[in-house]
């Protein structure tokens, strides 16, 4: 998403913004990948603590690893 007051890219929750979270981790599982895979938040709205941004986020990796897992081929 586009910052239309700066005209830069803003960060945003896992699940909410435009990178498509899901394809990514399904491309990972069908390659077969066993690493690690580190959730780095940046989003920090104002009004939220940055506990409540990791953790909103990190419920937003589940749901797109969840849905990778269970639409695999």
């Amino acid at each position: 998403m586009v910052d239309m007051a700066t005209g830069l890219t803003s960060w945003e929750a896992i699940g909410r913004g435009e990178l498509d979270f899901e394809g990514l981790l399904q491309a990972l599982i069908v390659d077969g990948y066993a690493g690690a895979v580190s959730l780095e938040t940046h989003w920090h709205p104002e009004g939220q603590t940055r506990e409540a941004n990791s953790r909103e986020s990190s419920i937003g990796l589940l749901e797109a690893l969840n849905w990778a897992l269970e639409t695999r081929d």
